[in-house]
C-alpha cells in the first residue's frame, strides 16, 4: 500500500506543475508585446458583451484584392501543366491530384453570419440551437467533435461584433497553412473581435509564430478564448482558406505576404546558387518523421554548391530573407517547404523531394495559390512500422533517385 500511494501522488504532481507552469507562461505571454496569446474569459456569469472597435491591421497589404473578390475556381489542368514530375508516372498522378480545387479569391460566399448559436470550445466547434454540428465551422476538427450533441441547458451568453479565427496549434506547418485560415475575414474587417482556441505555449521563448503574429501586427485584444460553453448573439464563421489534401484559395497568400513585406526593407539581391532545406536535425523526438541517408544527400549537395540550411535554427526573418533571395529552393516534403507561402518574388521553382508512390497533394495547393512553377521527384521509400500512420513513418532518401532528379534539372 506504502508503494502505491507514491505512484498516485505523482501524476497529481506532474499536472499541478503543467498548470502552474502554463499560468506563468500565459501571464508572461499576455503583457509581453513580441509573444502571441489571447485574453481567456474564464467565467462568463450570466453575460458578456464584446465592446466593439476599429482594431489596427496596418500591416496587411492586399494589393490584387483578393480580400474582396469572392473565388472563381481555376481549372486543374492549369495547375497540372505548371507541375513537373520526375519519377512518377504523370498519367497515375492526374487522378490523385484531381480532387483537389484552388480558387482565385477569397472564400466570401462560402462564409456566413449565424445568429444564436453555441461554442462548445473542448469541440473547437459551433452547434445549431437543436444541437446539430455546423461542419465547416470545425474544419479540421472533425474528429473531435461530435455531429449532434445535447444542447447545454440555460448556457452563458456571449453578445458583440464577433468572428471566429480557428485554433492556432504550435506546429509550424500547421499554424502557416490550416491555422491561420480563417484570419483572413479579419483583414477584411476591422471591426470585429476574434473568437479564437490556442494550444498552450508552454516555454517562455518566443517562436516563429509569435514572430509572425507580431509581425501581422494584427491587435492582440482582438483575439479572445472562452473556456466553456457559449450562446452567441452573432459571429461570422469565415470559410478556410485553406484545407489539407483538399482545396484552397490565393487569399490565403495575403497574410505570409504581409509579414514578408514588413520583414523586408527592400528585396535581397536574388541569386541562382539552390538553397537546400534541410531535416537532419530533425528527428522523432521533435518532429512527425525522420529522414534517414539526408546527411549522403547534403554531402553531395554541397560538393554542388548548394546553400545549405535548417530552418528550425533560423529566426523567421532569416528564414523569409532565404526563401526571397534563392531563386530555387529545394527540400523533403515537409513544413519548410510551405515558407514558400512568403516569397514576394514571383521568381521561385521549388524542387521537392516525394514519397516514391505519391507526392504529398496539399504542396500543390500551395503551387497553386502561389502559381510557382514546381518539380517533384519520386526519392523517399517510406518505412513499414505497423505501430505508425504513413504521416509519421521515417523515410529513407533512395540517392540514386534523387541524383537523377536533380540531375535532370541541371542541379547536379
Amino acid at each position: 500500500m506504502s508503494q502505491a500511494e507514491p505512484r498516485s501522488f505523482l501524476p497529481l504532481t506532474v499536472r499541478a506543475r503543467n498548470k502552474i507552469l502554463f499560468f506563468l507562461c500565459y501571464w508572461y505571454s499576455r503583457y509581453r508585446k513580441n509573444r502571441f496569446v489571447s485574453a481567456k474569459t474564464r467565467v462568463i456569469f450570466r453575460r458578456r458583451e464584446i465592446r466593439s472597435k476599429v482594431f489596427r491591421a496596418d500591416a496587411i497589404q492586399d494589393p490584387d484584392n483578393l480580400l474582396t473578390t469572392p473565388g472563381i475556381e481555376i481549372d486543374n489542368r492549369r495547375i497540372f501543366a505548371s507541375i513537373a514530375f520526375s519519377g512518377y508516372d504523370r498519367a497515375a498522378i492526374a487522378p490523385y491530384l484531381a480532387p483537389i480545387r484552388v480558387f482565385e479569391g477569397s472564400p466570401l460566399r462560402e462564409s456566413e453570419t449565424w445568429k444564436n448559436i453555441l461554442y462548445l470550445p473542448k469541440y473547437r466547434c459551433f452547434y445549431r440551437s437543436d444541437g446539430s454540428r455546423i461542419d465547416y465551422s470545425c474544419i479540421p476538427e472533425y474528429k473531435i467533435a461530435p455531429k449532434k450533441i445535447e444542447p447545454p441547458k440555460n448556457p452563458r451568453e456571449l453578445s458583440g461584433k464577433l468572428l471566429y479565427g480557428g485554433h492556432l496549434h504550435r506546429h509550424y506547418g500547421h499554424f502557416i497553412t490550416e491555422c491561420i485560415g480563417r484570419l483572413w475575414y479579419a483583414a477584411k474587417d476591422r471591426e470585429r473581435s476574434i473568437l479564437y482556441s490556442e494550444t498552450p505555449n508552454k516555454n517562455f521563448r518566443r517562436d516563429a509564430i509569435d514572430r509572425f503574429m507580431s509581425l501581422l501586427d494584427l491587435d492582440k485584444s482582438r483575439f479572445l478564448h472562452v473556456q466553456q460553453p457559449v450562446m452567441i448573439d452573432e459571429i461570422v464563421i469565415p470559410y478556410p482558406s485553406f484545407i489539407f489534401g483538399k482545396e484552397a484559395f490565393s487569399v490565403h497568400r495575403v497574410l505570409p505576404e504581409s509579414v514578408a513585406r514588413a520583414v523586408l526593407d527592400k528585396m535581397p539581391e536574388p541569386t541562382g546558387q539552390p538553397l537546400y532545406l534541410s531535416r537532419s536535425k530533425l528527428d522523432r523526438t521533435n518532429s512527425f518523421r525522420s529522414i534517414e541517408r539526408e546527411l549522403e544527400l547534403e554531402a553531395i549537395l554541397r560538393e554542388k554548391n548548394f546553400s545549405i540550411v535548417h530552418p528550425e535554427t533560423l529566426s523567421l526573418e532569416e528564414q523569409i530573407t532565404l526563401i526571397n533571395k534563392h531563386e530555387i529552393i529545394v527540400g523533403v516534403w515537409g513544413s519548410a517547404l510551405h515558407n514558400v507561402l512568403f516569397d514576394i518574388s514571383r521568381k521561385k521553382k521549388l524542387v521537392c523531394l516525394g514519397d516514391i508512390d505519391m507526392p504529398n497533394r496539399s504542396f500543390f495547393l500551395v503551387d497553386g495559390i502561389k502559381k510557382i512553377d514546381s518539380v517533384y521527384i519520386s526519392a523517399l521509400e517510406v518505412g513499414e512500422d505497423p505501430a505508425l500512420a504513413k504521416l509519421n513513418q521515417t523515410r529513407k532518401i533512395d540517392l540514386d533517385r534523387a541524383i537523377a532528379g536533380l540531375r535532370s534539372l541541371d542541379l547536379v
